[in-house]
C-alpha cells in the first residue's frame, strides 16, 4: 500500500512510521512536512492508496487541503485520514469534510489497522478498476 503522510512535526512523522512497523504494516510511505509540498507532488504523480494528514498546517487548514486535493482530478476519491491531538473535538467536522477516519495522537494501533484494512479491502475488491475511479469507500465515518 502506498501512503502519503503530511505532518509538519518530524517527530510525529517518525512515530507514524514506527507505528506502521510495529503493527507489521511496512508500506511505501512518502512523508511531506508541508501541505503545499504534498500538493505539488500530487499534481505530478498518481494517487497513493491513502493520504494521512495532520488537521493543522502552519499556513492552511484541513478543509483547504482537502479541497485542493479533490481539485486534482485523479485524486477525487483518494481516501484521506486525519491524525490529531484533538480527535474528540474535531472528528465529526473532518469526517463531514471528507475524511474516512480521525486518529487520536498517540495513534491507537487498532484504529490505524481498521483504516488500513478498509483500504486493503477496497483495493482487493476493485483490483480490476483503477483506484481513482472508485466513488468512495463504504460509510465515510470516523472509526
Amino acid at each position: 500500500m502506498r501512503i502519503a503522510l503530511i505532518e509538519h512535526h518530524s517527530g510525529d512523522a517518525r512515530w507514524f512510521h514506527l507505528t506502521l512497523a510495529e503493527i507489521g504494516r511496512e508500506h511505501n510511505l512518502a512523508v511531506f512536512s508541508r501541505g503545499a509540498d504534498a500538493l505539488a507532488f500530487f499534481r505530478r504523480s498518481s494517487p497513493p492508496d491513502l493520504i494521512v494528514t495532520s488537521d493543522r498546517f502552519p499556513t492552511s487548514n484541513f478543509q483547504d487541503f482537502v479541497e485542493n486535493v479533490r481539485a486534482i482530478p485523479i485524486y477525487d476519491a483518494t481516501p484521506i485520514a486525519v491524525i490529531t491531538g484533538m480527535a474528540y473535538l474535531i472528528r465529526k467536522e473532518v469526517v463531514a469534510q471528507g475524511a474516512i477516519g480521525c486518529l487520536e495522537k498517540p495513534i491507537d494501533t487498532g484504529a490505524l489497522l481498521a483504516i488500513l484494512n478498509r483500504i486493503d479491502c477496497s483495493l482487493t475488491m476493485n483490483s480490476q478498476v483503477p483506484f481513482r475511479k472508485l466513488s468512495s469507500l463504504p460509510e465515510r465515518r470516523a472509526l
